[in-house]
């Protein structure tokens, strides 16, 4: 099982954002002691490194969290037909519709996010960290 963790979900674990920490540091958890595989988008990867800046987090200290999420995250490149079809697409939200794009090209089965309703129209599934929890209890 592939999954995509939205940026806010990232932020979330790295930042320990409450309330949200506990359920998104569980959902990342779970797909790393799992047959699965996490996910992020390239351009997600700059959004990190721009809000960690902007949490007042040095260049150095940006560097050593990155290189640690590298590790347990695959990276899925975006490319030219992502952005293509996001501009194309019924997503509102254009860093959300090539996130949807990236997933969808690299046969993500599940989007995680917090805000699933940016996701209604999407290609795939996008649920909250809460119910993916919930569906990894069921398997």
């Amino acid at each position: 099982m592939t999954v995509v963790f939205n940026t806010n979900i990232i932020i979330d674990i790295l930042a320990q954002r409450q309330p949200f920490y506990s359920d998104s540091f569980q959902s990342m958890r779970i797909c790393n002691g799992e047959s699965m595989t996490a996910c992020i988008t390239s351009n997600t990867v700059t959004d990190i490194a721009y809000i960690l800046h902007r949490y007042g987090h040095g260049k150095v200290q940006i560097k050593e969290i990155l290189l640690k999420l590298f590790s347990l995250v695959e990276i899925l490149a975006v490319d030219s037909a992502d952005c293509r079809n996001a501009v194309l697409s019924s997503i509102e939200d254009f860093e959300d519709s090539v996130l949807i794009e990236c997933a969808f090209r690299h046969k993500a089965n599940y989007i995680i996010t917090r805000n699933i309703n940016d996701y209604t129209a999407a290609k795939l599934e996008a649920i909250t960290p809460k119910d993916f929890i919930n569906m990894s209890k069921l398997r």
